[in-house]
């Protein structure tokens, strides 16, 4: 199978979706930019890597550590483009923190 088959495959299953379902605790719109951002990655990957990857059985494990990097790194590209924003705009203007439906503070475990 070729690497975009293989891209457009996991796609269609949403894999990396269900990825970051099962990793993350708050489910929100940045995901679906994560997971975006994330095959987008894989498409700029050389071919013949995801190739070997997927005939080896490794691309699932690869996959999560995508994942895991982006999500709790400071130094990632999802970090900058959107969870930096999201951070900085938890509080409301009167500067006390925002409540959530789920009660869940949006920032915790950001450290890892």
């Amino acid at each position: 199978m070729e690497a975009k088959d293989i891209i457009e495959q996991l796609a269609k299953d949403k894999e990396i979706e269900n990825i970051i379902a099962e990793i993350t605790e708050v489910n929100d719109d940045s995901d679906k930019d994560l997971a975006q951002d994330l095959y987008i990655s894989l498409m700029s990957k050389e071919p013949s890597l995801i190739e070997k990857m997927y005939n080896e059985g490794k691309l699932h494990y690869f996959i999560v550590k995508m994942v895991l990097y982006n999500i709790k790194s400071f130094n990632s590209p999802y970090y900058y483009t959107y969870k930096k924003y999201r951070i900085k705009t938890n509080y409301n203007l009167d500067g006390t923190e925002k409540k959530y439906k789920d009660n869940k503070d949006r920032t915790e475990g950001h450290n890892g």
